[in-house]
């Protein structure tokens, strides 16, 4: 299993703006302890990327960093959200219409009579 991915300089492109003492040479360790420090968490060396970002991003936006996602984005993407749920309510329930009509307009056939007939198909 390959080690996991734990180079944090990867981070500085998302929280450079907001940390511009941070020299952009600054090395995965030096960035991981600061971070850390800024945060108040303990991340172990080890943890992949994607947690312990999750971890400091979390951490820095409770302390009002607006990290990742601008106010602006993150309404967007609950907008867009209430919208997909919006229709998906609607399909759940217009389903049991779609499921009778089908019923009515499709020959019924059962599943082992298709899959029988998809065999004899050479």
């Amino acid at each position: 299993m390959a080690a996991p991915k734990c180079d944090r300089r990867e981070i500085l492109r998302l929280i450079g703006s907001h940390f511009p003492t941070l020299a952009p040479d600054i090395s995965s360790d030096a960035l991981h302890g600061f971070l850390d420090a800024a945060t108040g968490l303990d991340t172990p060396l080890n943890e992949p990327n994607a947690t312990a970002f999750d971890r400091w991003r979390q951490a820095l936006a409770a302390q009002g960093y607006p990290v990742w996602l601008s106010k602006e984005r993150a309404d967007a993407l609950k907008a867009r959200a209430g919208v997909l749920m919006a229709e998906e309510a609607k399909r759940l329930k217009d389903l049991p219409d779609l499921l009778a009509k089908l019923r009515k307009d499709a020959p019924l056939v059962t599943a082992a009579e298709l899959m029988k007939k998809n065999e004899a198909k050479p």
